[in-house]
């Protein structure tokens, strides 16, 4: 069913959306390794958080239990989460991705009419 996938945004400090789609029962583990996967820095400790108005009573800001289901996590059928440098003496100056993601945004920017 359409509905066995979720796309998810994740949003970075400097306005930059990176884009996965996942199966409602992949682990929150698999949304935190695309991220990784795209950072020019990927040693820095990260977090992603959901969105302040979907969080359900119990469940923290912050995506930490890994084992979570994008379900589960309330990700689904689309959501938008924010990126964040867990130690703030140790943030990452932007870019935050690749230097092939970037080269892809550039592209596209270059695109826009």
């Amino acid at each position: 069913s359409r509905s066995a996938r979720a796309v998810i945004r994740v949003r970075f400090p400097d306005g930059l959306l990176l884009q996965g789609t996942f199966g409602v029962r992949e682990p929150v583990s698999a949304l935190y390794e695309m991220v990784s996967g795209a950072l020019r820095e990927p040693w820095r400790e990260f977090s992603l958080a959901r969105p302040a108005g979907t969080v359900q009573r119990g469940q923290s800001l912050r995506l930490a239990d890994f084992q979570e289901t994008i379900q589960d996590a309330g990700l689904v059928p689309t959501a938008v989460i924010s990126f964040q440098h867990t130690e703030d003496f140790d943030r990452g100056q932007p870019p935050y991705l690749t230097a092939e993601l970037m080269e892809q945004v550039h592209n596209l920017e270059s695109h826009v009419p």
